[in-house]
Order: structure tokens, then C-alpha cells, then sequence
């Protein structure tokens, strides 16, 4: 699923096609239908936790798509548009 040199992290992170290969084939075609993009979770990311050390629960019902994304995005407490999504 990787490319051999590449950051498995940033790759799953980078597009939705990618982050949706995570999952089970039979969850997979749900994605376009169901599932947050990873663009509005960086808005959302940006949104809801503008600085460092604001929690956000996510109550959703989902497969975890948009708690897995914006929680990445948010590391150390960096706005969204420094990590992968730019």
C-alpha cells in the first residue's frame, strides 16, 4: 500500500482514496456517501481547536474517519494546514 522511501503516515493522510484503504473492501464503498473528506475535517480541525490543547470529543456514529483525521492533524497542537493537508 506504501511506497518504499515515503512516510506511510503522511501518505494515508494526504487524500481520501488512501485514508479509505485502511478500511475493509465492504466499508470502503460506503466512503464517498457516508464519510467526512479530509479537507473538511482540516476545516474542522482549525475551527473547532485553534491552539494548542483544546479537546473536542466527536460523538459521531461513524467508522472513525473524521476522530482518526482531525486527531492527526492536530498533533502537538499544530493547525492542520502545517501538517499534510496544505
Amino acid at each position: 500500500m506504501f511506497l518504499p522511501g515515503e512516510k506511510s503516515i503522511d501518505l494515508v493522510f494526504n487524500n481520501d482514496d488512501a485514508f479509505n484503504k485502511l478500511y475493509p473492501l465492504n466499508i470502503q464503498v460506503k466512503a464517498a456517501k457516508h464519510w467526512t473528506r479530509l479537507e473538511v475535517a482540516k476545516t474542522a480541525a482549525d475551527f473547532l481547536a485553534p491552539e494548542k490543547d483544546i479537546h473536542v470529543l466527536d460523538i459521531g456514529s461513524g467508522v472513525g474517519k473524521f476522530c482518526i483525521a482531525t486527531a492527526q492533524l492536530r498533533i502537538n497542537g499544530k493547525q492542520s494546514s502545517q501538517r499534510v493537508l496544505t
